[in-house]
């Protein structure tokens, strides 16, 4: 197989550069690990700046809710900073729902979508490069864009990033809860909480409200 262009890893920088190229009419296939749709360890908050980039995300139907700032606390719990802000500053999303629109958003321009395929192995030469998927196949192209996350092949088999010096767990959990529990408990305006622990097992916690889905 040749074209133009392949993206590896259709999370939304994957998924958002293949429909900027395909509105360009240049050839561009997208191709995805995991079968699509699927879940992914996130808050699922997007900063309004992200918005305003790419105002067309408002139109797809996958922002739940928007925030307007948040809590911050201390590791004992003892202490939090306030943040509320007149005007929203993150735009809520459910990653699952979320990246799924956006690949089939740049499938709508034009991009070709391939899901449940895992790339072993990128060779570069001087015209051009190819790529080996799980399944024996063989892709040859004249550009690739790695897109594919913190364990990017695309980033280890050319030799940008070799190691994880700092790498840490996430868990994730969404309960449903009704509107008038989550207006109570984060009021209309969704205020986040976040919990810091800056020492020892260093890490952080969030709590991220949407409409009627808690993060």
């Amino acid at each position: 197989m040749k074209t133009d262009v392949v993206i590896v890893g259709a999370g939304p920088a994957g998924s958002i550069a293949a429909k900027t190229l395909a509105e360009k009419n240049i050839n561009v296939l997208l191709i995805e690990k995991k079968k699509f749709p699927r879940d992914k360890p996130c808050g699922g908050g997007l900063p309004i700046r992200v918005i305003k980039r790419f105002p067309w995300i408002k139109n797809i139907g996958v922002i739940e809710s928007y925030s307007y700032g948040g809590h911050v606390h201390s590791e004992s719990l003892h202490y939090k900073a306030e943040s509320p802000e007149s005007k929203p500053v993150i735009a809520m999303v459910q990653r699952k729902k979320f990246d799924n629109m956006l690949v089939k958003t740049a499938v709508e321009k034009g991009a070709v979508f391939q899901d449940d395929k895992a790339v072993v192995d990128l060779k570069i030469t001087s015209d051009r490069a190819e790529l080996t998927l799980e399944d024996g196949s063989h892709i040859q192209t004249d550009l690739v864009i790695g897109a594919d996350g913190v364990y990017s092949i695309v980033a280890r088999k050319t030799g940008l990033f070799t190691k994880h010096e700092y790498i840490c767990p996430c868990v994730v959990e969404e309960f449903p809860l009704d509107a008038e529990t989550m207006d109570k408990l984060y009021t209309h305006k969704r205020f986040c909480h976040i919990h810091l622990k800056p020492y020892g097992l260093a890490g952080y916690g969030w709590v991220f409200p949407k409409k009627i889905i808690l993060t």
